[in-house]
């Protein structure tokens, strides 16, 4: 047996209040009494325990009590893997409570142990998503509607028409996108595959199991999110090529922007072209204004227009004319 599995045991019996010492763990483990006291050691001096010897109980106890010893000892390469996994989640938010819960097991494991006796501290760059308005009990009723194969009632508000309405939907798949959830669903209503945002659900409703229904063979999740720039679906296909400057063509050469898209480098210099195919323009044609006059769209002609109508609106507001 393992000294990691030995200060376990102890730790355990000193927190139900069964005051351990040397012998009875010699006895336990059939080690030597000079090696099991070497582990009341380990334990004060490797894991700052405040243990405290009681003559009266012939044994430890932790004083103050609260002590728990770390549930985890890593060696330094699993302690890096784990700080990385930790970093992602809080980037990547969640439900709500997420936040407090993220940050509670921060602070556990803000410690951990390594066999080398190595102290960790976890820390980087990385900042908590605001947690999303969707509460934990919708997110959960989708998730098990979802694996149930359950229809679902939602009273929705729409953000585009500024109407309620009810929905019986089919839930097929839930995904994150810019720190908010959608429901991914067959509407009966729209009789078509919609998003539902999960901060606009007013009440909920979920279908017994009489009312089950078949999740649709040719439905591919992953395939589905990329089409789209965003979470804009149910339009055609359309080919988008946007030309950018010398300048910030430094950056969009770093990134991907979608899954479908190229790069084509212009001559001596003149920056780059980036092409894709998505489904729809309203949400490429914010991302393409917020680069300014670094960027121009080449194709297609109605996203020029539909930018060149925008500047006109804002021409008005600040006080200039477009022709």
């Amino acid at each position: 047996m393992s000294q990691f599995a030995r200060l376990y045991w102890i730790d355990t019996e000193i927190r139900s209040g069964r005051f351990p010492n040397a012998p009875q763990v010699s006895l336990c483990f059939g080690i030597s009494e000079r090696t099991a006291a070497a582990d009341f050691s380990s334990l004060r001096r490797d894991f700052h325990a405040p243990l405290v010897y009681r003559a009266q109980q012939r044994g430890y106890t932790y004083d103050p009590p609260g002590y728990v010893l770390p549930r985890l000892i890593l060696t330094e390469r699993e302690l890096a893997a784990l700080r990385r996994a930790l970093l992602a989640a809080q980037e990547f938010g969640g439900i709500a409570g997420d936040t407090e819960a993220l940050a509670l097991l921060t602070t556990q494991l803000t410690e951990i142990k390594t066999p080398d006796r190595g102290r960790v501290s976890i820390e980087g760059g990385a900042q908590l998503a605001p947690d999303s308005l969707t509460s934990s009990e919708l997110f959960e009723a989708c998730r098990m509607a979802i694996n149930r194969r359950q229809r679902l009632a939602l009273h929705y508000s729409g953000a585009h028409r500024g109407t309620d309405s009810e929905r019986t939907v089919q839930p097929l798949h839930l995904h994150r996108h810019l720190g908010e959830w959608y429901l991914i669903a067959h509407c009966e209503l729209a009789a078509g595959i919609r998003n539902f945002h999960l901060s606009r659900v007013r009440n909920w409703l979920v279908f017994a199991d009489t009312a089950a229904f078949l999740t649709p063979s040719e439905f591919d999740a992953a395939a589905y999110v990329r089409q789209a720039f965003g979470m804009r679906h149910g339009e055609p296909l359309v080919t988008v090529r946007v030309r950018f400057t010398p300048y910030q063509s430094r950056w969009i050469r770093e990134r991907i922007y979608h899954p479908s898209q190229t790069l084509e480098e212009l001559p001596e210099g003149g920056g780059v072209v980036l092409t894709m195919q998505v489904t729809g323009t309203f949400e490429v044609r914010r991302w393409v204004m917020s680069f300014g006059s670094e960027a121009e769209v080449l194709e297609p002609e109605a996203l020029r227009e539909e930018i060149r109508e925008e500047l006109k609106k804002l021409g008005k507001i600040y006080g200039f004319l477009l022709p």
